[in-house]
């Protein structure tokens, strides 16, 4: 009975130990995720501040080249006093003389006033501006202050989190040795009242039948003689019982292996093993370079099926950072053209790094078809660290392709986009059914 409350109260103890640990690690998590709450809240104030200061200095520029077409129609300079500059003898505006006195003060009152009114808006919009920018600096204080805050907590958390574990396992190994201990004297106690029933059977054999005593001497002797040897085919049997165990254990284990072995190569064996292992390796690569050309907003996966058919999913990134899986037919002609090059990419990249074709040669037909602006752009930095060889991550991207020349055919309107992507841009000049190549030099 002792031990058992010594147990019961052992797991109590331990019970209070999990309440406190909650209890002193809640304040901390609700902390925690208040300062992330605060950091999500100043990073969604801070972008929409930066896209107000960026929509005033559009409008402050929009303004001053306002300011700079006035007087640059009146051929004014900005040294030039509006009281004191002479007007033109023909109004640049309508094209109409201004003879007289009269004409020309008109005139002047009506540049005076566009010209003041041009540079109060410069002023009210440069006065928005700033401030704008005050409160973004203020923010940004903010958002570092909450970093570190953050950054605090965590480091509070988790020398709590280590404390209270090495608290809590050292009860549960006192626990645990205390069940020990009561397993044992609870089998022992079992042992020693088996003895005592034994015991008071032999007396009250021996009370009421004197007579029969040596009878049951000799038959004790017997009793004595059949334990041991029940005892030793009790050992012999518990000796057979662990061996079977052992056998068990034994085939269990090599039946789980067959089974992993089996469910690993599948019904075609290595080469589905193989094949498997090229898929996911092709599907790493093309990835490095579809984060490049998406910016992160597309994902391609490739899988092999039953059939051993090489299947394509796309997944796209949504505003609110969620994945919607979506077949590739159903992907935009631009969204299509990334994960398109991305592949071939990749594929020559993976071929490239086991070895079997290393071409120093690339050569593109209409890469940026369906592409818009930003598309084109990333296309051609990709391209550039291609010729320079530059990883894209540290593990998986460029490095099985050693490219030395790229050959890119675009189109005129194209090609001017990316004129500065491009060490040298050959034309192609078609004239009455003749086709004449302009090299760059």
């Amino acid at each position: 009975q002792g031990w058992r409350h010594e147990v019961q109260s052992l797991e109590r103890k331990l019970q209070s130990l999990l309440a406190s640990h909650e209890e002193e690690t809640k304040p901390i998590r609700v902390n925690l995720t208040k300062v992330e709450s605060q950091l999500t809240e100043l990073r969604r104030d801070l972008l929409k501040k930066q896209s107000q200061s960026d929509r005033n200095a559009a409008a402050l520029d929009s303004a001053q080249e306002m300011l700079d077409k006035l007087k640059d129609t009146w051929g004014m300079t900005d040294s030039d006093n509006v009281d004191d500059f002479i007007l033109p003898s023909i109004c640049p505006t309508c094209k109409q003389p201004a003879s007289d006195e009269i004409s020309h003060g008109h005139l002047k009152s009506e540049l005076k006033a566009e010209l003041n009114t041009s540079q109060k808006k410069i002023e009210m919009i440069s006065s928005v501006l700033h401030s704008n920018n005050q409160e973004i600096n203020s923010i940004e204080a903010k958002l570092d202050s909450a970093e570190v805050e953050k950054n605090y907590l965590e480091m509070i958390f988790k020398q709590k989190e280590a404390d209270w574990e090495a608290r809590l396992e050292l009860s549960r190994n006192d626990i645990q040795l205390a069940r020990s201990r009561y397993t044992k004297l609870s089998s022992s106690f079992a042992g020693d009242l088996k003895k005592m029933e034994y015991l008071n059977n032999l007396k009250q054999l021996e009370a009421t039948a004197t007579g029969e005593l040596q009878v049951c001497r000799n038959n004790l002797e017997m009793a004595k003689e059949s334990r041991i040897r029940a005892k030793q085919e009790l050992d012999n049997m518990i000796q057979n019982i662990k061996g079977l165990d052992l056998d068990r254990e034994l085939a269990r284990s090599q039946s789980a292996t067959m089974s992993n072995i089996s469910d690993y190569f599948g019904a075609r064996g290595i080469q589905t093993y193989v094949l498997q292992n090229t898929i996911l390796a092709l599907q790493l690569v093309t990835q490095s370079y579809l984060d490049e050309l998406s910016d992160g907003s597309l994902r391609l996966q490739l899988r092999l099926d039953e059939g051993d058919r090489i299947s394509r999913r796309a997944s796209v990134l949504n505003p609110d950072g969620s994945w919607v899986e979506r077949p590739l037919s159903s992907l935009s002609g631009g969204q299509w053209r990334r994960c398109s090059l991305s592949l071939s990419l990749g594929f020559s990249d993976l071929v490239a790094r086991r070895g079997r074709l290393c071409s120093s040669l690339l050569v593109l037909d209409e890469p940026l078809t369906h592409l818009d602006s930003k598309g084109r752009d990333n296309v051609g930095k990709l391209l550039r660290k291609v010729i320079r060889n530059q990883s894209l991550n540290d593990n998986i991207g460029i490095g099985g392709l050693s490219v030395t020349t790229i050959i890119i055919i675009l189109q005129d309107l194209v090609a001017e986009e990316l004129s500065e992507s491009f060490d040298r841009i050959d034309e192609v000049i078609k004239h009455q059914g003749h086709s004449t190549v302009v090299v760059d030099k």
